[in-house]
């Protein structure tokens, strides 16, 4: 079964991969098609071309990052306001307003309003990283936000002087600095998708898990860690215990817990020692280690004894 789901995992990856490269591949023939030089095909042809292409790469990214293929048009509004917005600093004065401070004023804000989206895309992601509660690394994504936001302004500037002198140089820069901006488009939306949307998909169920575990290394040969008898008396006043059965408030499943009627508390193993000692305490009798809770055998996840609830 394991070997089963690496080999899904591993073909999901390849048909993810073999998408991106196509996705990839359409925003470069976009990039080629609005580049073509005057005369070779007609204005509403190129223009056509540039169009096709980007949109079809946003149908392959929807296929191919289910989950992150929103971000793509993220990066067109990041795009978009910086190559505009630049060309109303370098250019909106001659062309379309009389002032050269209300172009710049304008330009000025839209480079503001792309910088506002390259942070609202960052957050998005951390957002979801804490509600999937991942802690996949994301570091070089970052980059490769920060340095869009950067190539597009290079790309701005570029058009910009292009268009002013017609330089070949400019062009180049400009050509060049689209073509990486395509290639980051497409790693930007692939990387989340996979560290932390696929990635989550592919972890094997908590039985699955346990039992593969076992079967393997260390723990083939000595076993899963043994957990202390549950205790039949108050570790604080040594009343007898009683026991109280709980739905967890984190998984909902219904388990039976240590309960002292005298101190008023469950007792809990401390994760530290593992010693029995009171969840009301907030730390441990005999170690001091603080105590969060109790821990819920089921979903393993340690919950604030308030929030537990009798299970009827």
């Amino acid at each position: 079964m394991a070997r089963e789901s690496r080999d899904d995992a591993g073909e999901a990856m390849r048909s993810r991969g073999q998408l991106a490269a196509l996705a990839a591949s359409c925003l470069l023939l976009s990039l080629v098609a609005g580049m073509l030089p005057d005369g070779t095909v007609p204005a509403a042809y190129r223009t056509g071309g540039w169009i096709f292409f980007a949109v079809m790469a946003l149908g392959v990214m929807y296929f191919a990052f289910p989950h992150t293929w929103i971000y793509a048009l993220w990066l067109g509004g990041i795009w978009g306001a910086t190559v505009i917005g630049l060309q109303l600093i370098l250019l909106g004065g001659e062309r379309l307003f009389q002032r050269y401070w209300a172009a710049a004023g304008i330009g000025l804000l839209m480079e503001l309003a792309a910088l506002f989206l390259v942070y609202t895309l960052i957050l998005r992601i951390r957002v979801a990283r804490t509600v999937l509660e991942s802690r996949a690394p994301l570091g070089l994504w970052l980059l490769a936000v920060v340095s869009f936001f950067l190539l597009a302004v290079i790309s701005g500037a570029g058009l910009a002087l292009w268009s002013s002198g017609g330089s070949t140089a400019a062009l180049g820069v400009y050509g060049a600095t689209e073509a990486l901006l395509a290639l980051a488009t497409v790693y930007i939306c692939w990387a989340p998708e996979e560290a932390v949307w696929a990635r989550r998909e592919r972890a094997p169920a908590p039985g699955v898990a346990v039992a593969d575990t076992v079967q393997a290394g260390l723990l083939k040969i000595v076993g899963p860690r043994r957990e202390p008898p549950a205790p039949e008396k108050c570790p604080s006043c040594g009343a007898r215990l009683g026991r109280g059965r709980l739905r967890c408030p984190s998984c909902g499943q219904h388990s039976e817990h240590p309960w002292c009627a005298v101190s008023e508390s469950f007792v809990v193993a401390c994760p530290s020692c593992r010693s029995p000692t009171l969840s009301v305490e907030g730390k441990c009798i005999a170690c001091g280690a603080p105590v969060s809770g109790i821990l819920c055998p089921s979903c393993k996840k340690t919950s604030p004894a308030r929030e537990w609830r009798q299970a009827g």
